[in-house]
């Protein structure tokens, strides 16, 4: 071959090269592998909380409507499988909405699908499918269902607030009431005033002594207790204080005598210090088996 040949021949091989696509990049830190085809990469960021051992419950938080008013609260979620990604199981659970606990609810369309989730500054992002948008809610909805989402997500180290995506990208409004444009964070004011953490709803214990503990932000701190026999009736009426409140939450525990098996129920309320010219006093309620 002359050598003019073979410079043309080297020639044609470059131009050929040229048009080939590029290679896409490798991933970044923040990029969600599970995502599906077509989603776009969230900002990057470091990965989501983990359980090492993998979890197989985590806590999520749901809505309680009480006196025409919703309330976060926090339920304890068994998974279907354990999972590492602890942070994303909570946001699944919250979506899905089964808590297991009567009186508690999620506002959000449970065929709503994680997309994908990193964590930057302390902002866990947050990419949910299109289903979110439907069925919407009215503004005090709305602006609950943000608190749901910021509990949810602020329970673990290194995560103060949440921003949401939706199908890929960052929004600014989802139901037509609230502003997405910055980060929401927690607001301790939106969780129910008197909760009873434990035990949980419907556990077995035995009959006897059983302390039960809860949280409170109460005018005084002051927490009326019940306790309901399975016959219906008020077997005892007193009252705690909790560790901190008018304006603060703070916990309490109490310790309560179930003599016999059967389904007991406990009660935890709030003074009403207005007189009547407020807010219904808000009351948790607990059912336990005793054994």
């Amino acid at each position: 071959m002359s050598r003019l040949a073979l410079l043309g021949l080297v020639m044609l091989m470059l131009l050929g090269g040229c048009g080939r696509s590029p290679q896409p990049p490798a991933s970044s830190p923040g990029a969600t592998a599970s995502a599906p085809p077509g989603t776009a990469p969230l900002a990057a960021g470091s990965p989501t909380p983990t359980a090492p051992a993998g979890a197989r419950e985590v806590t999520t938080f749901f809505l309680r409507d009480q006196g025409g008013r919703l309330w976060v609260e926090p339920a304890v979620v068994a998974l279907d499988q354990p999972t590492k990604a602890v942070a994303q199981a909570a946001v699944r659970a919250l979506l899905r909405g089964q808590p297991g606990v009567p009186g508690l609810s999620s506002p959000a369309n449970p065929a709503t699908q994680v997309r994908g989730a990193s964590v930057r500054d302390g902002v866990l992002t947050i990419d949910l499918s299109g289903d979110i948008r439907q069925p919407a809610g009215g503004s005090a909805t709305e602006a609950a269902f943000a608190q749901q989402l910021a509990h949810a997500v602020a329970q673990f180290d290194g995560i103060d607030a949440v921003r949401l995506w939706v199908d890929g990208r960052p929004v600014t409004e989802l139901w037509g009431h609230l502003d997405w444009s910055q980060p929401v964070r927690p607001d301790p004011l939106a969780l129910s005033p008197v909760m009873i953490t434990d035990p949980r709803w419907g556990a077995r214990v035995p009959a006897g002594a059983v302390t039960v503990r809860g949280e409170a932000n109460t005018f005084e701190a002051t927490v009326g207790l019940r306790l309901i026999a399975p016959d219906g009736r008020v077997a005892q009426e007193t009252f705690t204080t909790a560790s901190c409140g008018t304006g603060c939450r703070g916990t309490w525990s109490h310790m309560f005598q179930l003599p016999t098996p059967g389904r007991w129920a406990i009660e935890a309320s709030e003074d009403d210090p207005s007189g009547g010219e407020g807010r219904p006093p808000f009351t948790a309620r607990l059912e336990v088996d005793a054994r």
